[in-house]
């Protein structure tokens, strides 16, 4: 910590979600002292928290609240009756969201790099964190998901005006402030890969999503660089609807930056960057799948832009050891291969299944879905799914994780149904038991791939043990 700062002490409310949480560690990381509370705390926070050695206390009560704050940041799954939102206000401690207190106390004194879309935001993060700090420029960085390079999802620089990476998520920032997250980043430097319907908990269709993401691209001015995947039309929807101003760049087909050459195989992607009609030269990316091209790509450009060279780039990219749960292989006592990926949106759940093709071309895939996040439960994706399934060879589908009304929630019965009918094996089962029972039966030679936000209710965290 700067010797002009002082540490603060910072009480975090909904300390134990994944967000949060890392939050929690980069405060202390920077040398606040840090504590905070929550409904549960579940792993893998639980683990991590204990091993920051970060106290919280479970579950909300006023009698939580520590006897001195500075500041208390109030998570956006806290909700304005709260005991503790309530009794921070009618004490009149100074409270901020987590986004506008990363702004304050990390962006500000940094130059940030945010990554926002639908698809690729953690894969991106890291790729963009691990390069910068690859070509030893001291980045900081909070993620939401664990970089195997660095065993973490946070780093704080040591020098100020150092590039600072972030996640620009568009869920809603807090009870208090409706807007999305990364409205509070201030980008200096801006990667959009991709815009869909999404969240249809907070948004009412996919018109209020471009809305969303035309009103952060508004705020940008010629002194920042925007990159964009030229190959999504809702993107160059949401550019044309916010007149931006920023330094623009493309990525993509017949764009500024274009992937030429490009090789699939088991060990991940081989391709040429091309730049405005110049070959830069060859890179190799230990990822899978074409969605990961057009990562590798878009970081290709925004890292080209701040002025790494191509052979810094390069390197980073080579060495690259992803996150945590993008098709993270585990592998149990009884040599079956275990994949757990975030995938939960349709078009994620596609591209997956794509890319473990590619990875294991000598394998029969059981794909395993979870329904749990609030997108993947509602029935306006159903259709979509029927679809994003195809590439499997088994497809398992897990209980749906939210009591939604008949008529808005997800059928996986007919899914399944669909897929049946298509030629296709698959099943829905109406509890995880009946689903653990069907997984011991599956042939070794098939590769396990597990999609979901969640854990399947603690399934997926006995990977390591025989199923039998």
């Amino acid at each position: 910590m700067d010797n002009k700062e002082r540490a603060l002490d910072i009480y975090l409310l909904g300390i134990g979600g994944t967000g949060m949480g890392a939050f929690a560690g980069l405060l202390q990381r920077k040398g606040h002292r840090v504590c905070g509370s929550d409904s549960a705390v579940y792993s893998p926070m639980k683990e991590k928290l204990r091993e920051w050695n970060i106290p919280y206390r479970t579950p909300y009560d006023t009698n939580n609240l520590p006897a001195n704050c500075d500041l208390a940041i109030i998570g956006n799954v806290i909700r304005k009756d709260n005991q503790e939102a309530l009794s921070i206000i009618e004490r009149k401690w100074s409270f901020d969201s987590f986004p506008s207190a990363l702004n304050r106390l990390f962006l500000q004194d940094a130059i940030p790099v945010v990554v926002v879309g639908t698809h690729g935001k953690t894969t991106c993060s890291a790729l963009l964190a691990h390069t910068f700090f690859s070509a030893g420029l001291d980045p900081g960085f909070l993620i939401g998901g664990i970089l195997i390079n660095f065993g973490e999802s946070f780093r704080v620089a040591k020098k100020p005006m150092s590039p600072f990476v972030v996640e620009g998520d568009e869920y809603d920032t807090a009870y208090f402030d409706k807007r999305p997250k990364f409205v509070h980043y201030d980008p200096q430097y801006l990667l959009l890969t991709s815009l869909e319907f999404d969240h249809g908990d907070i948004y009412r269709d996919l018109n209020a999503v471009i809305e969303a993401f035309a009103g952060l691209l508004k705020t940008l001015t010629a002194n920042n660089t925007l990159i964009i995947n030229d190959s999504d039309p809702n993107i160059k929807e949401a550019l044309l609807r916010s007149k931006c101003s920023a330094k623009i760049f493309s990525y993509g087909q017949d764009s500024d930056y274009v992937a030429s050459h490009c090789i699939f195989d088991e060990t991940g992607l081989h391709f040429t960057v091309r730049f405005r009609g110049r070959d830069l030269g060859a890179i190799f990316l230990p990822l899978f799948g074409e969605h990961n091209l057009s990562n590798a790509l878009g970081c290709y450009a925004i890292l080209h832009q701040y002025g790494l060279s191509h052979e810094a780039i390069k390197q980073g990219f080579h060495h690259f050891l992803s996150t945590k749960r993008r098709l993270e292989q585990r592998q149990n006592n009884i040599g079956r291969i275990v994949i757990d990926d975030f995938a939960h949106h349709p078009s994620a759940v596609k591209e997956t299944i794509k890319a473990m093709r590619q990875k294991y071309p000598r394998h029969k895939l059981a794909a395993i879905f979870e329904p749990r996040s609030a997108t993947s439960c509602m029935k306006v994706f159903e259709s979509r799914y029927k679809e994003a399934f195809i590439g499997a060879d088994y497809v398992l589908l897990a209980p749906v994780g939210r009591a939604l009304p008949q008529q808005d929630r997800l059928n996986t019965e007919e899914i399944a149904k669909h897929l049946s009918s298509c030629g296709q094996k698959a099943r829905a089962f109406a509890s995880y038991e009946d689903l653990r029972v069907e997984l011991s039966k599956i042939d070794k030679d098939h590769v396990l791939l597990f999609m979901s936000n969640g854990d399947f209710h603690g399934l997926l965290n006995d990977m390591d043990k025989a199923l039998t």
